[in-house]
């Protein structure tokens, strides 16, 4: 019997939409946040520790609008959030009221 076994899954989905403009990466956010949910765009000071890369998350990081160091841009949707969300995701605050 022959069969086919793997143990590789798939990460993420990478399209690319383009080189970066700030107009475009407006209306690419704009079009995701009427989709989804907005979770959080790297800082500047995060942009400049990634050596220019810039995040922009949705859908608990599943989703994310990404500039590389090379101004390409690209829509990923990943199968985890990745690395660059867990790392830089703002912490929530806790509240007297939320214990």
């Amino acid at each position: 019997m022959v069969g086919f076994s793997s143990s590789i899954k798939l990460e993420s989905i990478n399209m690319i939409l383009g080189q970066y403009n700030s107009p475009t990466w407006s209306k690419f956010q704009k079009a995701l946040d009427k989709k989804y949910t907005s979770d959080f765009e790297f800082s500047r000071q995060q942009q400049l520790m990634n050596e220019g890369m810039n995040f922009s998350f949705f859908a608990k990081g599943l989703i994310a609008l990404m500039k590389t160091k090379k101004s390409d841009v690209y829509l990923v949707y990943y199968n985890n959030p990745p690395e660059e969300y867990t790392e830089f995701a703002p912490v929530k605050e806790v509240v007297d009221d939320d214990i």
